[in-house]
């Protein structure tokens, strides 16, 4: 079934180094002010109501640059969220997480509000969301408009 529907890693992966070598390239110009072995952490918030989604592309563009960060979610994929949810503590290397943050946000913010958006739309239809169907060979954006969870 969609619902269950698992992105492939291989693919994740691939996408998110692309989306890195665009952003930052040879470097991250503002990651060169930051120490190579400060630590921090930090909280993702989420400010808007949303349908969580795209943790896994997120998660990639940190560990790409910091195997060793840690990510910890208090939320799943297909959550419905609430506004001012903390989503996910962060713990790793600054200048790694400073240089990712662009391309992880990107893409968790992108898929949300495509999972946002379709339940919206769904909510708002009488039947069944499995007749909804999206022809799309960008993965990712499929992905987002069947990460709700099962009511």
């Amino acid at each position: 079934m969609l619902r269950d529907y698992k992105p492939d890693l291989k693919k994740v992966s691939i996408s998110i180094a692309n989306a890195l070598e665009e952003d930052i390239g040879l470097g991250d110009v503002t990651g060169e002010l930051i120490n190579a072995n400060l630590s921090i952490q930090a909280k993702l918030v989420c400010r808007e109501e949303t349908v969580l989604c795209g943790t896994q592309w997120f998660t990639e563009a940190f560990k790409q640059l910091d195997p060793n960060i840690s990510i910890k979610w208090n939320k799943q994929e297909g959550d419905l969220i609430s506004a001012n949810t903390e989503l996910a503590l962060l713990k790793g290397n600054a200048k790694c997480m400073v240089a990712s943050e662009r391309t992880g946000l990107n893409f968790l913010q992108m898929m949300s509000g495509i999972a946002y958006k379709t339940h919206k739309y769904v909510s708002s239809l009488s039947g069944d969301r499995k007749s909804t169907r999206l022809n799309s060979s960008h993965r990712c954006i499929s992905y987002a408009v069947f990460c709700l969870k099962k009511k």
